[in-house]
């Protein structure tokens, strides 16, 4: 059984520990991708290597967001749908897909699966912005 070091630590400290960061919006990011994604809980319990891992994972998803900046965009009769992760275009996705190139998003935009035949579809940067 581990046991935990940081027993009083926040969760933020134990972050900036486990990562060596110091980047407050990082962090903050980090934090909500662990319990939104990562995990799905609190991160009360946690010992230190599976926090560590988490966090790990959590910055991760994190970076990989913010090296795609493209999304796909469906424009048709003055309305804007965005592509989701389901390969479905959507007014507000649940999540939207996110393409490393504008090449990309266009490509996928044009293979979606519900794609209006008279639409135009196209790529847009949308930056990743951090859940603060």
């Amino acid at each position: 059984m581990f046991v935990l070091t940081h027993p009083t630590a926040t969760d933020e400290q134990r972050i900036a520990d486990a990562l060596g960061t110091t980047d407050g919006a990082l962090i903050r990011g980090i934090l909500h991708v662990m319990r939104d994604e990562v995990f799905m809980s609190t991160l009360d319990n946690l010992d230190d290597v599976i926090f560590r891992m988490g966090a790990e994972q959590a910055r991760a998803i994190l970076f990989g967001r913010i090296a795609r900046p493209y999304v796909g965009v469906e424009i048709f009769l003055g309305q804007e749908r965005e592509l989701g992760t389901d390969g479905n275009f959507a007014e507000r996705p649940l999540v939207v897909a996110r393409y490393p190139s504008a090449l990309a998003a266009l490509r996928a935009a044009e293979l979606a699966s519900n794609r209006r035949p008279d639409a135009m579809v196209m790529a847009k940067p949308k930056p990743y912005q951090l859940p603060i």
